[in-house]
């Protein structure tokens, strides 16, 4: 053998070494970034239950909604709920009830009704990232290998913890994270039902308690619902008229048991203003600060333009779009995760709202997850074929980036930033309470779960029967009378919280309760001395 072929032979083998080189820094790239993601969402994981088990043991307000869910969970008992707003309590109860008679039936059993409920909240939450997982790997669908199964499924659940608005409302006594997880739980079950059809019904009964426990969580349901009706029409106007027809008998027995007025309550009432700034500031809060989502969001668009490729293919080879999603159960999963996302980002528009904060955002979110579980199972797939074929693939690199993209956004966004009221905080609540257990009669306060802790009920709800003044819906007079005559033995207003009253009340409040204490945050303004008793 010559020389110069002794060369080329030489040159080649370099070249293959060259290549394997290459394969092999591919793959550990890969791995690497795919690994550090999992580690940073387990740590997450960690961090989350952490703030979680302190949640539920936090004596005070968390989130200012708190305690008037409360009280309307003690409504529902007492047969108060969804009452006339004119007549003390000036309460509206602007949930569907769900989430409430079930809160209710655990409190009962733990003896604290505000750990009780965010208990639920946080098992809710646990209960969704289960749910996102399962619904992430469903939708890889049932040709795609393990590892790319469990992958998407771990990064779509424990992905569920990376978005701010989620984790943080996940411990709160509210609505959300009961009628989220509902939704989550269809979403799962709509997957599932691209390979076995019958587990829509289960999945369409389940975005009915969604609504049930939230009635604007229907972003879920619009979507599958939408989806489904393209793939099989026969089977999804079955499932709408179940749901129909259990949403509109439990509809028809509380319009029955309330005289109608659970219809004012849950779409009448709804009057918060629609502000402009508001929309900008709430979008800049929760999207545009967290400059890392718009690389994530290449994932569920990418996975859009996926499904459009699909379709245009098979549309170019006659086929027709029912046909296609049939075929290929994750083409229908991008196409419903597709619809989600672009119905979400619609419904985010409400954000603009007074008073609207990032749960407005959570089911989008949800959404997200499981859309960025499909994706890291799709790169799983990709990646894997693509060391075979080529090692050096631009594509490969670009799968590397969005994974250590997702793991910046979860690292920034992550539940270890959550912290519980600082101790000076709730110093300054325990001196509140103190002062409205030791006050015989009615209190007047924005902070309602302390009165709720007091051992009192909430006589009115500030904000929303402020909205209901302006919007001529509520005649605040005689409340404002009463409040002037010193009815109240006791007023509480949070400093941050001026503007959750009318000028009449303001002007009532310093009038007759000119004694004014500040107790951290806090002022309580108290009768004259003199003033004689009610």
């Amino acid at each position: 053998m010559s020389r110069g072929t002794l060369g080329t032979v030489d040159g080649a083998t370099l070249s293959r070494r060259r290549s394997l080189v290459a394969a092999g820094a591919v793959r550990a790239a890969f791995a690497l970034a795919t690994g550090l993601l999992l580690a940073i969402l387990a740590l997450t994981a960690f961090y989350y239950a952490r703030y979680a088990l302190g949640s539920i043991g936090f004596p005070y307000e968390l989130d200012y909604g708190e305690g008037i869910v409360w009280q309307q969970m003690d409504a529902l008992q007492d047969g108060f709920l969804y009452r006339p707003v004119h007549d003390l309590p000036h309460i509206v109860y602007h949930y569907t009830p769900l989430s409430h008679a079930v809160t209710k039936a655990i409190a009962a059993l733990w003896g604290d009704p505000l750990a009780a409920g965010r208990a639920v909240s946080v098992v809710c939450t646990v209960f969704l990232v289960v749910f996102a997982g399962l619904a992430a790997s469903s939708a890889a669908g049932p040709m795609s290998g393990a590892l790319p199964r469990l992958v998407g499924g771990l990064v779509g659940g424990l992905m569920v913890l990376g978005f701010a608005p989620l984790y943080q409302w996940s411990t709160y006594f509210r609505v959300d994270m009961m009628a989220v997880m509902f939704a989550g739980l269809g979403l799962a079950l709509f997957f599932a039902s691209l390979t076995r059809p019958r587990l829509f019904y289960l999945a369409g009964l389940a975005f009915v308690a969604a609504i049930y426990a939230k009635q604007s969580i229907i972003v879920s349901a619009a979507a599958c619902f939408l989806v489904s009706y393209l793939l099989r029409p026969a089977l999804t106007l079955r499932v709408a008229a179940l749901c129909a027809a259990v949403g509109a008998a439990a509809l028809a027995a509380l319009v029955a048991a309330t005289d109608g007025e659970v219809l004012r309550h849950l779409f009448l009432y709804n009057t918060n203003p629609y502000l402009l700034d508001a929309l900008v500031t709430n979008i800049g809060r929760y999207l545009v600060e967290d400059m890392n989502l718009a690389a994530l969001a290449l994932v569920p668009l990418g996975l859009l333009l996926y499904g459009r490729r699909l379709t245009a293919e098979a549309w170019t080879r006659g086929h027709g779009f029912r046909a296609v999603l049939g075929a290929d159960p994750r083409a229908a999963a991008v196409v419903a995760l597709g619809a989600h996302f672009v119905i979400g980002l619609v419904a985010g528009f409400g954000i603009g709202k007074w008073g609207a904060a990032g749960n407005y955002f959570n089911e989008w979110f949800v959404g997200w997850a499981v859309s960025l579980g499909l994706g890291a199972a799709v790169l799983v797939e990709f990646v894997r074929a693509a060391w075979r074929q080529n090692p050096r693939s631009v594509a490969i690199a670009t799968a590397t980036a969005l994974m250590l993209a997702a793991t910046v956004h979860v690292f920034v966004a992550g539940a270890r930033w959550t912290r519980l009221p600082l101790p000076d905080k709730t110093a300054a609540a325990q001196r509140v309470l103190a002062a409205m257990a030791a006050t015989p009669g009615p209190i007047y306060a924005d902070d309602m779960v302390l009165i709720r802790k007091a051992g009192k009920p909430v006589l009115i709800e500030p904000v929303i029967m402020t909205m209901l003044a302006g919007a001529g819906l509520w005649d605040e007079r005689p409340f404002v009378a009463r409040l002037a005559s010193g009815w109240f033995d006791l007023v509480v207003v949070r400093d941050d919280r001026e503007d959750f009253y009318t000028s009449a009340m303001w002007t009532a409040i310093h009038t007759a309760y000119p004694v004014a204490e500040p107790i951290g945050r806090f002022t309580v303004f108290r009768r004259p001395a003199a003033a004689l008793p009610r």
